[in-house]
């Protein structure tokens, strides 16, 4: 099968992502590179990696069969058990923000990995779900509340890359309640029109959510 430059460019990409980061692991048993060292590749690979299995996703290309026929799948397997085995308390927190301090302001350079990326996805789904719900109160006492739930929202989806469409219309919501809130609060069938939109919104993060492996 003949394969257009960007693909083999993100093949190769994988390739080596995959490939140098079982080299790492393997030097970081061995006591070769230290843990902040090994940390910040972690880092840095699970970006690529999220990237590229979006990309494949956009293109209805089936991740898993790309790593099947590229002889990676076995290696990739065994890079998702080593980031949820990793364990979380052997760097400070401290000592891990101050390595990416400079990036931290940017949502898809923040800290993550396939360890964190479960909890996050849980975050988000949790704040979707309580605003929503918050949103069908019949006797909403505080546009406060909303509010609040809001930024909850806007909190955690930042923190997971590559979803730049749906903050944006999460924010172009947003944007929208806090011009109109004191209608907000009086009137129940703008709060659900606005719950129905978020609905949508959630469906779409699910649905980007569903990942060929």
């Amino acid at each position: 099968m003949v394969q257009n430059n960007s693909n083999f460019e993100i093949e190769s990409e994988l390739f080596a992502l995959v490939k140098s980061i079982r080299n790492l692991y393997e030097k970081f048993q061995e006591g070769k590179i230290n843990d902040i060292f090994f940390r910040k590749a972690v880092n840095n690979a699970t970006k690529g990696l999220m990237k590229i299995n979006f990309y494949y996703k956009e293109k209805n290309i089936s991740f898993k069969e790309v790593l099947v026929r590229l002889k990676i799948y076995k290696d990739y397997t065994k890079l998702v058990e080593i980031f949820n085995d990793f364990p979380s308390s052997s760097t400070s927190d401290a000592t891990f923000n101050n390595i990416n301090r400079s990036t931290e302001m940017d949502p898809l350079k923040m800290d993550y990995s396939f360890l964190e990326l479960p909890r996050i996805t849980l975050d988000i789904t949790t704040a979707f779900i309580t605003l929503m719900d918050a949103l069908k109160l019949e006797d909403l006492h505080s546009k406060d509340l909303i509010f609040k739930l809001f930024h909850d929202l806007k909190t955690h989806i930042n923190k997971f890359p590559n979803l730049e469409q749906i903050k944006s219309k999460i924010n172009t919501i947003y944007e929208q309640v806090l011009k109109h809130s004191d209608y907000l609060f009086k009137n129940t069938k703008y709060r659900e029109m606005i719950g129905d939109k978020l609905y949508q919104i959630f469906k779409e993060f699910q649905e980007k959510l569903k990942l060929d492996i």
